[in-house]
């Protein structure tokens, strides 16, 4: 019934709001993404080595993984994307907002069932280099009441202005905030091949006036573009049934690698094969999908249906399973099964090789070596409910974190929150049919 509520309440809010603008394009809408060190990120840092960037993936994934467990211990799911800080962000896009448009840098998030990023009159608003959307410029703004239907989805984080505004204040875990009105405006994308399939229509999103968020650096880094389940986040807006998204391979690369993007529209053709997504309590609008078994070089090392009922089960057989996540680089594996990973891969291992303790005691296991020692190493393959499966090569699973060491790259994790990184992900097809409740896994080298 409250999902019949909202959707019917998003028809509504789409086609009164969509009526002077052009409605989105019948085909699929193509956007580039972009990884945060290639060269055309906001916050691509050149001087960076290799090694720098390695080790500021595990820092973002740790502090990623540790506001998630926070918000899901209290229910709220990943409600907002977490602090603009140097740490957030793995991939970004771009769009246009208003009228006359002003261009708007977000971070690409399946975490998040929020548009959101800071607008003019500014009380607090950390450094941007493009111009602060400002809504008094644009002639096509429109604030949401009080009172509307679309007031109420904030819950008790709205409040009323005395122009009868409808206002917002989202707190984080480490103390900051942001804060504004729930607004609606004309978003427009460019598309991956710059032609004639251009979306432009309208949308609800969160203009954040007032913004305790210490960005570090000066960049182009507005806010947050989320993509999950919640009524409120693109896709959920655009109506749409399907959207998928696709990683280039990174590597050892410090610059761009493949190309990146992201699609959405109603006949983008789902392939490879299929998982249910589920939705887990305190994770609702989250990506969860089940893992039936681990294998590694063929071997099955873990089977969650026989040796545990916990955190990689479905919701009724225990926790809800680990959340496919873009917003996370590492993926981060509940205690029980990591350690049946860690004994596998540190077995695998070719003798001779020197462990070594990881120099910023992120990862808990490291060998004195190069990544060409690491060549013959088996896959690791995540097999899912329903047969879809991630496989995961050597050049996934390790990374150099200095000259002469080289560390896994999974993670372990106590608070029972398990996540499929972005690394994980590269160089699949990740589709998403949301009418089916569908995850789709295909190799692809985008």
């Amino acid at each position: 019934m409250e999902k019949e509520r909202l959707s019917t309440l998003l028809v509504l809010l789409f086609i009164t709001f969509s009526s002077s603008f052009t409605k989105i394009s019948s085909k699929p809408i193509r956007v580039p993404l972009i990884h945060r060190d290639s060269p055309l990120s906001p916050h691509h840092e050149p001087n960076l080595s290799l090694y720098d960037r390695n080790r500021a993936r595990f820092a973002r994934s740790i502090a990623r993984h540790a506001q998630a467990s926070s918000t899901a211990a209290d229910g709220g799911g990943f409600v907002l994307t977490p602090p603009l800080t140097p740490e957030m962000g793995e991939y970004f896009t771009r769009f246009w907002v208003g009228t006359p448009p002003v261009l708007v840098t977000t971070v690409f998030d399946t975490g998040s069932s929020l548009i959101w990023f800071q607008c003019q009159p500014c009380k607090h608003c950390f450094d941007q280099t493009n111009p602060i959307f400002d809504t008094s410029a644009s002639e096509t703004w429109s604030p949401v009441d009080c009172g509307s239907s679309t007031c109420d989805l904030f819950a008790s984080k709205n409040t009323c202005d005395g122009a009868n505004h409808c206002n917002f204040r989202q707190g984080f875990l480490d103390g900051s905030y942001t804060s504004g009105v729930v607004s609606m405006d004309r978003f427009v994308w460019d598309t991956h091949d710059g032609h004639d399939n251009i979306s432009d229509i309208g949308l609800v999103f969160l203009c954040g006036n007032d913004n305790d968020n210490k960005v570090g650096v000066k960049s182009e880094l507005a806010g947050g573009t989320g993509l999950a389940r919640g009524p409120l986040s693109l896709t959920s807006q655009l109506l749409v049934k399907t959207f998928s998204y696709c990683l280039g391979f990174r590597g050892d690369q410090e610059e761009e690698g493949s190309p990146s993007f992201l699609q959405f529209g109603d006949d983008i053709p789902m392939k490879g094969n299929s998982t249910p997504m589920y939705r887990a309590q305190g994770r609702e609008t989250q990506y969860t999908v089940s893992v039936d078994s681990i294998t590694f070089g063929g071997d099955q090392i873990f089977d969650t249906q026989f040796q545990i009922t916990g955190p990689w089960r479905r919701p009724g057989g225990g926790g809800g399973g680990p959340v496919i996540d873009s917003g996370t680089e590492m993926t981060i594996i509940d205690t029980r099964a990591f350690n049946f990973i860690y004994d596998a891969v540190r077995g695998a291992v070719k003798t001779g090789l020197k462990e070594v303790d990881d120099p910023m005691r992120q990862s808990e296991l490291c060998y004195e070596a190069t990544t060409d020692d690491f060549e013959t190493v088996p896959n690791l393959r995540f097999h899912f409910r329903g047969g879809a499966e991630l496989v995961l090569g050597p050049m996934k699973m390790f990374v150099p974190v200095r000259d002469d060491i080289v560390c896994l790259a999974l993670l372990r994790s106590y608070s029972g929150l398990s996540i499929i990184g972005n690394v994980a992900q590269q160089n699949y097809m990740v589709g998403f049919d949301l009418d089916r409740e569908l995850i789709y896994f295909e190799p692809n080298m985008c």
